[in-house]
């Protein structure tokens, strides 16, 4: 049973005596008030009691350790009284904040982070949590529930800025610094879960965001740089030393923390590429950061930087963050440039999208962009940075065809559609097209030939041609149309067909070649059928293209162009261009050559 008592000859606070839920006795420092020191002291037991058992403590009880003094909780954590958990809930939420930080500082509030975090860093994560923790009135655990931060940042983002409203953004932005804090308390065993897991985040629209910045245009940009070297001083920095700071963030896309960070010895101006580095330290991603410099700035810079020291400072006389926008927008109003636009808002950091909108423009690579702005990802550019300019739509559309001048002529067709009845193959018109000289006037299906009367041979005669007076040019290019199934009136000049023998008009017939075909001839009876080509297992010959067939019968003029040698190299791709109704011959690669691209 807890005893309390006071030193002999003592007027001050009682001693509380009990024992712990291991049976040993402990001492701790009561009240003035005798009665309220016994009560003490029947709550510890109770609490001990409740250890022992390994049973939850009750309201009332918990209610009474939360009212404890922090280094009596401090002393009953380190005694087994209470877990780390029911600890941390009677820990008030500020000293948690404060290990959160010293935590981020260290590196080690999370598994994700890579190595110790900023000062400035750490202490924007402090700030966030603590002004939603304040905004809710919690102090400890138990006090933050995901109602009540809901309807917090809800009312927050329903009001105007100018009366502490919050953009959807940053309703975000303090949500998850939220989270990350409850995050680490339950990753230190600090709290069993986090309060705040089912609360989602504003999926930000246009309609939501109410800072969306616009890029200069370069009439813009041009007006500003002059009417600020021809300005006063501005939040003590000098017209000169203004205008090459805008004049850097629109060529190298530097932050402005990046660009106050700037010294002498940071602008390797006598390199054969000249360049501006930042250490990691002074950048976002605390990665270092090399960026190119336009031959036009290192000539000026050069005579402007000559005289510095190394570790000087480039802008010295750079105001205070906040200050820099409020320093641009009187440099705007003097170049006669809205600060703000049906397109968005033109802040300081307006002008590093401004960068990477011209380099977008330009049409420089996406990961090029991206490597520029030093993002992780290229949406993170292409959807906050990368902006469209005034004029480049229409710039767009003026790069589309002429449809109905004289665009359209040059555009003509390589299928076997929209062409000219009599230049089609000879089954799909039955009027005007040549007529074979042969015992056969039947449409044969693949491998019926064998069944009809007529020789193989009689086939594939080519020397009796009746020819159809066509124009040279509107002659069409035969042999490369593509594989049309389920339509047997259309036949193919580059079916595959088994040992091919064509004789010539003025010699007798003979076989010619043998190996595997590039352009196989279909033969005239021999219709397009659904079925599939069969695997052919006799050798084929080789054809060259050597140019077109005024019959449209045969890809070449006469039994002369064939090559007879046996082929050496696999087919090449179907590559061809309508150059005054000339086939230009495909480029035959070895299956051993080593295919390059070209530097284009």
């Amino acid at each position: 049973m807890a005893s309390t008592y006071r030193r002999k000859g003592s007027t001050g606070r009682y001693r509380v005596k009990f024992r712990d839920a291991a049976g040993d006795w402990r001492d701790v420092l009561g009240f003035t008030d005798s009665k309220a020191s016994e009560t003490m002291g029947t709550k510890l037991e109770q609490l001990a009691a409740a250890r022992a058992a390994g049973e939850t403590p009750k309201a009332d009880l918990s209610a009474f350790v939360r009212g404890l003094p922090a280094n009596l909780q401090t002393k009953l954590a380190r005694w087994g009284l209470l877990d780390g958990a029911a600890y941390a809930g009677t820990k008030p939420l500020t000293r948690h904040l404060d290990d959160y930080k010293a935590a981020l500082l260290a590196g080690v509030a999370s598994r994700k982070q890579k190595g110790p975090a900023t000062d400035k860093h750490a202490e924007l994560l402090h700030k966030r949590a603590t002004t939603l923790l304040e905004g809710i009135s919690a102090k400890v655990l138990t006090d933050v529930t995901a109602e009540n931060v809901g309807n917090y940042l809800a009312g927050r983002r329903a009001k105007d800025a100018n009366e502490g409203g919050l953009a959807a953004q940053t309703s975000n932005n303090y949500l998850r610094g939220a989270k990350s804090f409850f995050n680490w308390l339950v990753r230190a065993g600090r709290a069993t879960k986090n309060p705040l897991t089912n609360v989602a985040p504003i999926q930000i629209t246009p309609k939501l965001r109410k800072h969306i910045r616009r890029p200069l245009e370069y009439d813009e940009a041009a007006a500003l740089l002059q009417a600020t070297r021809n300005g006063p001083t501005r939040y003590g920095m000098p017209a000169e030393e203004r205008y090459w700071l805008y004049r850097l963030a629109l060529e190298t896309a530097l932050r402005s923390s990046e660009l106050r960070a700037l010294t002498r010895e940071n602008f390797e101006l006598n390199d054969a590429e000249p360049f501006v580095w930042l250490p990691g330290d002074d950048t976002k991603n605390n990665l270092a950061a090399e960026l190119p410099l336009r031959a036009e700035t290192v000539s000026e810079l050069r005579a402007i930087l000559a005289g510095k020291h190394p570790k000087a400072a480039v802008f010295a006389n750079m105001p205070k963050d906040y200050d820099v926008v409020d320093m641009l927008k009187p440099d705007l109003k003097a170049a006669k440039v809205p600060y703000r636009t049906d397109g968005g808002v033109c802040d300081f950091h307006a002008l590093r999208g401004t960068c990477l909108s011209w380099l977008a423009d330009a049409g420089t690579p996406l990961k090029v962009l991206q490597d520029y702005a030093r993002h992780a990802n290229a949406e993170t550019t292409m959807k906050h940075y990368a902006r469209t300019l005034r004029g480049s739509l229409a710039g767009a559309a003026a790069r589309l065809p002429d449809l109905k001048g004289a665009g359209l002529a040059a555009v003509k067709a390589t299928g076997t559609d929209n062409i000219a009845a009599t230049q089609t193959t000879p089954r799909t018109t039955p009027n005007g097209v040549p007529k074979r000289a042969s015992a056969c006037k039947t449409v044969h299906s693949k491998g019926a030939i064998k069944r009809c009367g007529t020789s193989a041979r009689k086939h594939y005669k080519t020397s009796a041609i009746q020819r159809t007076e066509v124009p040279q040019n509107e002659l069409r290019v035969l042999g490369l149309e593509p594989r049309t199934h389920g339509l047997k009136g259309r036949c193919s000049t580059t079916e595959l067909h088994p040992r091919l023998e064509i004789e010539d008009a003025n010699t007798s017939s003979k076989p010619v070649g043998t190996g595997r075909d590039w352009t196989r001839t279909n033969p005239p009876c021999q219709p397009r059928t659904n079925k599939t080509t069969p695997n052919y297992s006799e050798s084929y010959r080789r054809i060259e293209w050597t140019g077109y067939s005024e019959s449209c019968v045969r890809p070449f003029r006469n039994a002369s162009s064939i090559s007879t040698a046996a082929p050496t190299t696999s087919p090449p791709r179907a590559r061809a261009s309508l150059q005054q109704a000339a086939i230009v011959p495909p480029v035959a690669r070895t299956s051993s050559t080593t295919r390059t691209r070209s530097p284009g």
